[in-house]
């Protein structure tokens, strides 16, 4: 949510965001980038108005995220078909980690499990296999994602770059 700034500020009474983020810049592929009118009254507000315009820098994918407080906790996703061996993350795990299991849709069996990944904040972290294990391709798996002080903003399967 883009709220309004500080009391005293540009932007303390009205803030209006513009119509098309920009995805990707150029100059900052891992942001997303709001521009925003903000006013320093409310609407309703007679006295002298300042205006100016502002920037919002979010990271890609940054609208909402799965958090892990200070006490681990486990998300466990719905059959995945079509799985590739390359597992990328967008996480925020900076003061804390996070390692993936990979499961036998039909059985629940681990078949594969992630080094952890310990204090990293990236948009697109590589998913290493312990023991050079990968995922199985063609078959339908469960990913369980372990994480402990971490925001999970989003994963695929494929390259580097989506």
């Amino acid at each position: 949510m883009l709220g309004a700034g500080e009391s005293g500020s540009w932007d303390a009474g009205v803030v209006y965001a513009g119509s098309e983020p920009l995805v990707s810049p150029a100059i900052a592929p891992d942001e997303i980038w709001i521009y925003y009118g903000g006013i320093n009254v409310r609407h309703d507000d007679l006295r002298y108005r300042r205006s100016a315009i502002g920037l919002a820098r979010l990271r890609l994918d940054g609208f909402a995220s799965l958090d892990a407080g200070h006490w681990p906790g486990d998300l466990l996703t719905r059959p995945l078909d079509g799985v590739e061996s390359d597992l990328y993350l967008n996480l925020n795990g900076a003061h804390g980690w996070a390692e993936i299991e990979c499961l036998a849709t039909e059985t629940g069996e681990v078949l594969a499990v992630s080094e952890r990944i310990e204090r990293r904040d990236g948009t697109a972290i590589p998913v290493i296999w312990k023991s050079g294990s990968g995922l199985p391709a063609q078959r339908p798996v469960r990913l369980r994602l372990k994480m402990c002080q971490s925001r999970l903003y989003a994963f695929w399967f494929g390259g580097a770059a989506r």
